[in-house]
């Protein structure tokens, strides 16, 4: 199989394949937060580890994420119409690699968790947002999707005093009437914070 060259503008070849390689390595080092993503189908729970995740919108709230085409959460969110966003905290590396494996039978098995307008929500989790509206777009071997906020709630640890920079937090204070408010004198200005680097290098790309 033949492959394609390029050239960079240090004047340096590479193949298609090797492009590839060395731009999972780069992404591997982009700061990225870590969500487990989850809907409901017939009563049956579902969920997958996702890394490529952003805020994209306050006004209205919305946010961005990517699934793989192999998976076969994408057909599920379709059907759902919907999705809960549980960003990891710090210490639920275990949740993350659970949830990223597709040999487990139900991923779920001995997880605290909750059912959260028939969403399964994660207890313990750095933040919790629920997307009632979808909007699905190609991209590449990925598909993105858009989705708006209804709800957003921080995690218990701001309340515990739980070190931020080992957790994955979004800093929206308040949800009214559609709109979320990012907290006063927030780091983060309503943006994801970035996870601490054992996140990074296992799930980034």
């Amino acid at each position: 199989m033949g492959v394609i060259p390029f050239h960079s503008a240090g004047g340096y070849g590479c193949a298609v394949d090797e492009l590839e390689q060395a731009f999972r390595e780069a992404m591997a080092r982009v700061s990225a937060p870590v969500t487990v993503i989850t809907t409901c189908v017939d009563g049956t729970p579902s969920g997958t580890t996702v890394s490529a995740f952003a805020s994209l919108s306050i006004a209205p709230p919305m946010v961005v994420f990517a699934l793989d085409n192999r998976g076969g959460m994408i057909d599920r969110l379709r059907t759902a119409g919907r999705a809960g966003i549980n960003i990891l905290a710090g210490d639920q590396a275990g949740i993350a690699q659970r949830f990223a494996r597709r040999d487990l039978a139900d991923r779920f098995a001995g997880l605290a968790w909750r059912d959260d307008h028939h969403l399964p929500r994660f207890d313990g989790v750095a933040a919790w947002l629920r997307c009632e509206q979808l909007t699905f777009e190609p991209g590449g071997d990925h598909t993105i999707v858009l989705g708006t906020v209804a709800e957003a709630v921080a995690g218990i640890f701001l309340e515990i005093g739980i070190d931020l920079d080992h957790c994955l937090a979004l800093e929206l204070e308040t949800c009214r009437d559609g709109r979320a408010e990012a907290a006063a004198g927030g780091r983060s200005h309503g943006r994801l914070q970035t996870a601490p680097r054992f996140w990074q290098a296992r799930f980034a790309a």
